[in-house]
């Protein structure tokens, strides 16, 4: 691997498998898209006049 003697370590001071911490990061991204996505749906539905809601179908309480 590599030398961390250069810094005074025994070994890696972040040991891991980077294929899954980038693997993790696509599922966290895609993740983080669909929240802001609905997100934005339900302040457009909070958003919405009365009359408005009835065409997308949504029910006001």
């Amino acid at each position: 691997m590599g030398d961390w003697g250069v810094l005074e370590l025994e070994g890696d001071p972040t040991p891991g498998d980077p294929d899954a911490v980038r693997e993790m990061a696509v599922r966290l991204r895609g993740q983080a898209e669909l929240a802001e996505a609905n997100t934005a749906r339900l302040r457009a539905i909070g958003s919405s006049t009365p009359s408005a809601s009835r065409h997308t179908g949504c029910v006001r309480i």
